[in-house]
């Protein structure tokens, strides 16, 4: 079971290239809804006193005027923001069917900590590139803000998820190898967990 899913991981970053590349040229634009921004508000708080300086100008100035750039950071960023959405989710799940099997936990506490504090990067990343998205949605000189910024922010996050995407390596591993495991109880949560471990990988390669 560990080669079977260490080929399939190689073989999903290969195929996860050339479909990254196809989605972020063809995936809609997400429309932030006041409810989406709703965890967002402190930090577009802090944003306003932040003193909007010349290379800001500079920069909203370019993008309103290129077209063909604006929509690249849109697509970049709205690729990005349902991959993470759709990665959170996969490890919530992965997480929940885990549960069920305690002593196994116990003894991979330190990796399931790790797949943890992924799962809470991803959702501060969201957060980072909503802001940044809806900044560049609304580029008008009425709606003003520190786009440079909101944009490194976002760009910072997606960096930090990329490294932090090694845990998630790891705990589809020790997922396996309890899938491998004879288990006489909790056979609906082993199901389970088997299909959450199915869709992490298919996640990666998507």
């Amino acid at each position: 079971m560990k080669k079977s899913t260490n080929l399939f991981i190689a073989l999903a970053i290969v195929i996860g290239l050339i479909i990254g590349f196809l989605v972020g040229v063809s995936v809609d634009f997400p429309n932030p809804q006041n409810a989406e921004l709703s965890g967002t508000i402190g930090r577009i708080n802090n944003y306003r006193n932040v003193k909007i300086n010349e290379s800001d100008i500079k920069l909203r100035s370019e993008l309103q005027s290129n077209e063909l750039i604006l929509k690249s950071y849109l697509r970049y960023l709205s690729f990005h923001y349902a991959s993470s959405a759709k990665l959170f989710n996969e490890i919530d799940k992965a997480l929940i069917a885990i549960e069920a099997f305690p002593v196994f936990t116990e003894k991979e506490a330190d990796k399931l900590l790790a797949i943890q504090k992924l799962q809470s990067n991803l959702e501060e990343a969201r957060k980072d590139i909503l802001l940044a998205l809806s900044s560049l949605q609304n580029l008008s000189e009425e709606n003003e803000g520190n786009i440079g910024h909101l944009i490194n922010n976002a760009n910072l996050a997606i960096a930090k998820v990329k490294y932090l995407e090694n845990s998630l390596l790891d705990f589809m591993e020790i997922t396996a190898t309890l899938l491998d495991e004879p288990q006489e109880q909790n056979k609906q949560a082993l199901t389970q967990l088997a299909l959450s471990h199915d869709h992490l990988l298919a996640t990666k390669v998507a």
